[in-house]
């Protein structure tokens, strides 16, 4: 297994070597492609071998997929050779090497799925991913044997083989890779963002057969989830241990915007002004920023940060939490019991923290002076000006027991909540100087605004398991 990952991996860093050479002489004239055939020839030679590799490591090889990725060479190749001929049957033959690949990678994603594989959302956006490869090389096919499907005629032929390849495959893998990433920290709004860019490309396909209208409100939907999407990957890129995964994800979620924005563009104008954008346009300018700059680069950002980074302790913390893993997993909000600001954010957090995820001590309890005192931190005098009273515990009790201060604990916090969680996500980019002012200006006047109780609140029946004290 180890040597199919280092022959997988070596393939696809030949490919890119290889598709920047025939994107040169494109470019140079030396070679029969223009700009959708240089960025179709990017799919088998780069992307779908990569997003093997991002499969493998997040699910076992199943045979079928272990017997593509051995032949992905041969069937890549394929690919580049067959334009080299006239569309036609020579050529066609060409391409069905490649689509003997996307076949067998297909053909996993169908056992994956009788095995279970729908029962959860990123799971059933894997498996997807390798089915939509099937239909993508069954347009690449018609479009190299000069077959003009349901009345489609080039480059439209091509395009949609190109689009399954990157929105369908890779875009799905993508999101699917977010969301078993984040699924804790992103709640319902990054379930359903994700389940709108796995589903609805499904919609602006049947929009160009059946209706203008059905493709405009599905390009709607697709740029809007695109757009948070983007920003969930903007907003999280601090969460990636490796240097280089977090440089390569903020440049795709940024392509990933342009592209969304020009595609948004070309549907709305194909339903007011035919003809507006005309398709050679977009495929340099969207096929661009959603081909080599989301696909690609997204594509080695989780390549990057699942082969060489660490999990960041912040998101495995929680993990084992969310997993029920014992209450030494859960983390622990520390909040000053006296303060009306501070009793009503908790009310909200357990109204919020459907999985029972958190547990609260007040600091003014013996639970709270007892962890604070682990970490050499004295409980200010009542009335003190020190603004230091939120805090939250990440492994409690354990040898790596970590303490959260002010912003940091304030915005680990609120990403876990629904409806809170892209906000505080973007919150976190703010300098921490800055973010630390805003809660000091907000704590030290916490009394005077929000009230002062003479003792601590006591929680109500059904929630006192989550407390550690009262």
């Amino acid at each position: 297994m180890r040597n199919l990952r280092t022959f997988a991996s070596t393939s696809a860093a030949l490919g890119g070597i290889a598709w920047v050479a025939l994107a040169a002489a494109a470019l140079l004239q030396r070679a029969p492609l223009g700009i959708l055939e240089t960025l179709f020839l990017l799919a088998p030679l780069v992307a779908v071998p990569l997003g093997m590799e991002l499969l493998a490591a997040v699910n076992s090889r199943l045979p079928a997929e272990r017997l593509a990725a051995w032949l992905q060479p041969l069937g890549a190749a394929c690919a580049v050779a067959t334009f080299w001929f006239p569309a036609g049957y020579g050529a066609a033959a060409l391409a069905a090497g490649w689509a003997l690949i996307c076949g067998l990678i297909a053909l996993a994603g169908l056992v994956g799925l009788t095995r279970g594989g729908w029962k959860s959302l990123d799971a059933l956006a894997f498996n997807l991913a390798r089915l939509d490869l099937a239909v993508a090389a069954g347009w690449f096919v018609a479009s190299r044997a000069g077959i003009a499907p349901m009345g489609f005629r080039e480059p439209i032929v091509l395009l949609t083989g190109l689009h399954f390849h990157y929105i369908g495959f890779a875009g799905a893998l993508l999101a699917g890779l977010t969301l078993r990433r984040f699924r804790v920290q992103g709640g319902q709004a990054l379930w359903w963002t994700v389940a709108g860019l796995v589903f609805v490309p499904y919609l602006l396909a049947a929009g160009f057969v059946l209706s203008s209208l059905l493709k405009v409100v599905a390009a709607l939907l697709l740029a809007a989830c695109g757009l948070v999407f983007a920003l969930e990957w903007l907003a999280r890129a601090g969460d990636f241990e490796h240097r280089a995964a977090r440089a390569l994800l903020i440049l795709a979620s940024a392509s990933f915007v342009l592209g969304m924005a020009l595609a948004l563009a070309y549907a709305v104008a194909e339903y007011a002004r035919p003809g507006l954008l005309e398709i050679p346009m977009m495929a340099r300018f969207h096929g661009i920023a959603n081909g080599v700059g989301f696909v690609l680069l997204g594509l080695l950002g989780w390549f990057a940060e699942l082969r060489w980074g660490r999990r960041p302790a912040c998101s495995a913390a929680l993990e084992r939490a969310g997993e029920g893993q014992g209450s030494e997993g859960h983390p622990i909000v520390l909040y000053d019991g006296l303060c009306g600001f501070c009793n009503a954010m908790v009310r909200r957090t357990l109204r919020r923290d459907r999985d029972g995820v958190f547990r609260f001590a007040p600091l003014q309890g013996a639970t709270g002076q007892a962890i604070l005192s682990r970490h050499g931190i004295t409980l200010p005098a009542a009335g003190s000006s020190d603004p230091g009273t939120f805090y939250l515990v990440l492994d409690p009790g354990a040898p790596g027991e970590r303490l959260l201060a002010r912003s940091e604990a304030v915005v680990f916090l609120a990403r876990r909540l629904p409806g809170f969680s892209l906000p505080a996500a973007l919150f976190r980019w703010l300098p921490r100087r800055l973010r630390d002012a805003l809660y000091d200006l907000v704590a030290r006047h916490r009394y005077r605004f929000f009230g002062r109780h003479e003792s601590c609140p006591l929680p109500a029946p059904e929630e006192r398991a989550r407390f550690l004290e009262g």
